[in-house]
């Protein structure tokens, strides 16, 4: 069996997953790897912030955003928050609205599986 992370606070986390996954319907994950990708990034400030997101091709307006190749390079485990990079296995449900590290999955893999079943 795979080692658990101690540096993780898993009563904490216990906590937090109940709260995550109260509203998620979608409870079918599958595994992949994150690779490196275009972001869209605002040409100026939104809310005193320059805003970044994943470009997978969508529509966008260019005069308030630009494309640079390479500027997504990682995602964040939605429960432990740890960084997911190049290279790197996650698990994500269908639309990715929930990304798990492989850590964090496989702890609650249990979990996951019996409310995939119930709803």
């Amino acid at each position: 069996m795979d080692e658990i992370n101690k540096d993780f606070d898993w009563d904490y986390l216990d906590k937090e997953f109940g709260r995550i996954f109260k509203g998620i319907k979608d409870f079918n994950f599958a595994r992949k790897e994150f690779h490196t990708k275009p972001a869209l990034i605002s040409l100026e400030p939104i809310k005193g912030y320059i805003k970044y997101a994943a470009y997978d091709g969508q529509e966008y307006d260019e005069k308030k955003y630009k494309i640079e190749n390479g500027k997504w390079d990682h995602e964040h485990c939605s429960l432990s928050l740890k960084k997911i990079r190049d290279g790197d296995t996650y698990y994500a449900n269908s639309n990715e609205v929930i990304i798990l590290c492989e850590e964090v999955y496989k702890h609650y893999k249990t979990e996951i599986e019996n409310r995939k079943k119930t709803t």
